[in-house]
């Protein structure tokens, strides 16, 4: 998909079509954060916010917090702002039209969600840089809920799992040819390393106690806390 293409508005039905449990993604990630935040009023950053799945999520639940929501494609984040306007909650939320390579502010945020992101950041350097930039915007001790598309492309688990995902996804309704396009998509414009690689990257980028809460075919997702000082 590309971002800045007006299909994007079609990203709310399809979206909830290619991931099976995409709604129960974001249900756990909020409730997560509400146990990790612990603060009736905290302050979060939500990277990739376009869709505003999470925002929504979130927003409904916790009626103190406050967000920065970046994301990069400009209908995405209209997207998102419609949807947090149906829950009133727009007066809560700052939109940006940033990637967070580009993303600059002095604040510390109480929590950071980064859900279907990192994937598209290309090479195990980019990678690194990404998240040691987003480890700078989290306190000491908060959490960061994280999920991609992993895998090693060479290996036979990930080759069952695509045909698997890509069953599921034919069976509720996605044409052929999109999943095509998604699959041709890996190794160009989706990028992926394996858990061990990214469980080392987290390590090396100053987060802990990770555990993974979330596995949807070849999406993970796992929540960690950004190291205390010693």
């Amino acid at each position: 998909m590309k971002w800045n293409d007006p299909s994007v508005y079609e990203y709310e039905q399809s979206i909830r079509r290619k991931i099976a449990g995409y709604p129960l993604l974001y249900d756990i990630t909020s409730r997560l954060m509400t146990e990790a935040v612990a603060k009736r009023e905290a302050n979060l950053l939500v990277i990739g916010a376009g869709g505003g799945e999470e925002l929504v999520t979130m927003a409904s639940k916790e009626k103190g917090w406050s967000f920065t929501a970046i994301d990069a494609s400009q209908p995405m984040l209209e997207l998102a702002r419609v949807r947090t306007d149906r829950e009133k909650a727009n007066d809560r939320i700052r939109y940006r039209l940033t990637t967070l390579e580009s993303f600059s502010e002095s604040a510390l945020y109480d929590g950071v969600t980064c859900l279907l992101v990192l994937h598209f950041v290309k090479g195990k350097a980019n990678k690194r840089q990404f998240l040691e930039k987003l480890a700078s915007y989290i306190r000491a001790g908060a959490p960061l809920c994280l999920a991609m598309i992993n895998g090693d492309p060479t290996s036979r688990v990930f080759s069952v799992q695509m045909a698997a995902w890509r069953e599921h996804m034919i069976s509720q309704g996605i044409e052929e040819l999109q999943f095509e396009q998604f699959a041709d998509s890996i190794g160009d414009t989706t990028d992926l390393i394996t858990e061990k690689e990214l469980l080392a990257l987290l390590r090396n980028c100053q987060f802990e106690d990770v555990g993974c809460y979330f596995r949807s075919y070849l999406i993970d997702a796992y929540i960690c806390f950004k190291r205390r000082r010693e």
